[in-house]
């Protein structure tokens, strides 16, 4: 690309040394690049570099992509070898889940569901979606962007605790959900369960609902907090990203992939899917014995995950992770 500093230095420095050629004194040059001509000038020669520039660019493009894309490529096969089998274990988990989902679906009959026909279509949509998320915020990992993975994470405990509401109310409010309509009140759906609330004519919001899901609130609060001022432009959220080790932003500001922070979302993910997989698993009672398996399987293979990533942060940045 063309370095505009040095074109347009270069331009005036030759303007005026051909004026001087010329016999012009200091005073009339002085007064010639404070014309409005000269003004104009430099501002069409800047409308016509910049026609030249993005031509050049479009010209460079596909070589300048392929190097580009070599850069990238070469992030992510160090990054994904750095963490191995940490990433290895965390995507296992993602297909024990939709094996485990799919085999559970095979015992699922119109008769076990009866008066649980939205609670049902609910429960096992959310835990599709987070899944979905889940695959998500594997592929920001490996690509170096754990910023947007526990942004990602935050969606999946949204989806969560809505999850652990609604199988807290039962059947009526899973209908409710199922057929709202969005408008500009996005738990509307859930106002039967907060009549107080609604009779003032408050709008029922996310907070409501985790005050009403406790064990959420007390454990989660800060992780949550955290990953909104991520999202958010607050200042703690710009100076104390995921991918800024330590202090480093002192002295660097990333602007693209870090090999720093994955563990964090990395963790949080697994709990969270494994949270949001339990509603699922356990809402008919007559699948016991099969819930119980899976989630069993499930929370085991999580733990280990965990125990891998954890052993791996500590292997590439000499930090101790401390759970709790």
């Amino acid at each position: 690309m063309y370095e505009i500093k040095t074109i347009i230095g270069d331009a005036i420095t030759k303007l005026i040394e051909n004026l001087y050629a010329d016999g012009k004194t200091e005073t009339e040059i002085e007064q010639i690049l404070k014309s409005d001509v000269f003004i104009q000038n430099s501002v069409n020669a800047l409308f016509k570099m910049t026609t030249i520039t993005v031509n050049q660019l479009q010209n460079n493009m596909p070589d300048e992509m392929k190097y580009i894309n070599t850069i990238n490529n070469d992030f992510y096969n160090r990054n994904v070898g750095k963490w191995g089998e940490a990433f290895d274990y965390f995507e296992t988990l993602y297909f024990i889940l939709i094996e485990s989902a799919e085999m559970y679906q095979e015992h699922i009959t119109n008769e076990i569901i009866r008066d649980r026909k939205y609670l049902y279509e609910v429960l096992r949509a959310l835990h599709a979606k987070g899944l979905q998320i889940y695959d998500e915020i594997l592929c920001l990992m490996k690509n170096g962007f754990a910023d947007g993975a526990y942004a990602r994470w935050r969606s999946i405990y949204e989806l969560e605790v809505v999850a652990r509401f609604i199988a807290m109310h039962g059947e009526k409010v899973a209908e409710s959900y199922f057929n709202y309509v969005i408008d500009d009140n996005h738990y509307a759906w859930a106002s039967d369960c907060f009549k107080s609330l609604s009779e003032k004519g408050v709008r029922i919001n996310f907070v409501n609902l985790e005050e009403k899901c406790k064990f959420y609130k007390n454990n989660w609060e800060k992780n949550y907090g955290l990953a909104s001022k991520i999202i958010h432009p607050s200042s703690s959220g710009v100076f104390g990203r995921l991918s800024n080790q330590k202090d480093s932003y002192k002295d660097l500001l990333v602007v693209g992939r870090s090999d720093y922070g994955i563990h964090i979302p990395a963790i949080d993910s697994i709990q969270q899917i494994i949270l949001l997989s339990s509603h699922y698993f356990t809402l008919f009672s007559e699948l016991n014995i099969d819930a119980s398996f899976y989630l069993s399987l499930v929370t085991k293979w999580g733990d280990i995950a965990i125990k891998k990533i954890c052993d791996k942060h500590k292997d590439i940045f000499k930090e101790e992770i401390i759970l709790g």
